[in-house]
Parts: structure tokens; C-alpha cells; sequence
């Protein structure tokens, strides 16, 4: 039907889907003006979700959530050998893994000539709300820089981590000081 288009703008689209075709009958009228109620009701919630994307204050907390009291007592949930952020740190059982992260995290100061003080200060400068990231039974024993401190070598450690793993080659070597069987 090249040439023969009509184009109408969104208030006629609306008008037209709410009026029945031709005065017709009683039952095409009503599907019509449950049509329009309907595109309009859709209509209306893109909008309003438009207008929550683009607000400045975003109701969605950000969160690193504890595993459910009830699931804890399973194997699966206790880390064995490294864990991060606060919920098992310190545990006697983890201090070696406390150990390879920091050589990871090293490495990675070390390969990308980073200054562990300029990303500390980042930290610690938003470390308020990164604290209400956890359950805050897990973070009120750690000063703010303990917590500070234990953020940045996980954080790091598990990004040096990622590294390795996903690029291999001259991230992961002993040469690094860490072996493949450490990260295995």
C-alpha cells in the first residue's frame, strides 16, 4: 500500500481505538474501549517508570546479603578455604586463605601501578554506605578502616582472581608468586 499511509498522531491513535469502527454493533465497542483503557493504563506505567529511571534517588539498596539463618548450617554456605567481605572473616579455619588474598591483591597493585592509598581513601570516603551494604551484626565489631582495609584486599584479590582465571597467561604464574593449584 505504498502511498496510501495514514499517519496519526498518538491522541488520534487513542481517540479511534476508544470509538467503535462504523457504529457497529454492542460488542465491538466495548473490546474497543477496553482496548484503550488498557493502552492507556500501559502508557501511563512506561511513564511513570520512565520517571523513576530518571530520579535521583534510586529506592533500590544495594546489598551483600547474609545466607538465610536457616541454610547456614549446610556444608555448602561455610566457606573452606576464603571468604570475603566481613560474615566469616577472621575465621581460624580461612587464614591461609587470608594469606593468598593478599599476594592477589598485590599482584594486582603491582601490574596495573595502582597506589593502594588512592583506592584506600575511595573506600573510606564511602565506607558509611558500604557498611549498610552488610547485616550490621557483621560490621559492628570493624572500625572503619578495618573495614576499609578488608574491602580493598577483597575487593582487589577477587579482581587480581578474575584476571587469572579469565585471562590466564602472565597474570597467574609462580613468577606472580601464586601457583595454579593455589587458585584451584
Amino acid at each position: 500500500m505504498a502511498g496510501n499511509e495514514v499517519i496519526l498522531s498518538e491522541e488520534e491513535l487513542i481517540k479511534n481505538l476508544k470509538q467503535p469502527e462504523g457504529g457497529g454493533g454492542g460488542g465491538g465497542a466495548c473490546a474497543t474501549k477496553l482496548h484503550g483503557r488498557i493502552f492507556s493504563d500501559f502508557k501511563s506505567k512506561i511513564r511513570q517508570l520512565e520517571k523513576k529511571e530518571k530520579s535521583p534517588s534510586s529506592t533500590l539498596k544495594l546489598q551483600c546479603p547474609q545466607v538465610p539463618r536457616r541454610l547456614r548450617y549446610l556444608r555448602a554456605f561455610q566457606p573452606s578455604f576464603v571468604s570475603f567481605g566481613p560474615y566469616q572473616h577472621g575465621k581460624p579455619h580461612l587464614e591461609e586463605g587470608e594469606t593468598l588474598k593478599l599476594k592477589l591483591a598485590a599482584n594486582y597493585f603491582r601490574e596495573y601501578e595502582l597506589l593502594e592509598d588512592e583506592i584506600y581513601e575511595k573506600i573510606s570516603c564511602d565506607i558509611g554506605e558500604l557498611r549498610n551494604c552488610y547485616n550490621p551484626k557483621s560490621t559492628e565489631d570493624y572500625t572503619n578502616e578495618e573495614l576499609s582495609m578488608m574491602l580493598l584486599v577483597d575487593g582487589c584479590a577477587l579482581l587480581w582472581y578474575i584476571l587469572c582465571v579469565c585471562l590466564g597467561g602472565n597474570f597467574c604464574n609462580e613468577e606472580n608468586g601464586i601457583s595454579y593449584e593455589e587458585l584451584s
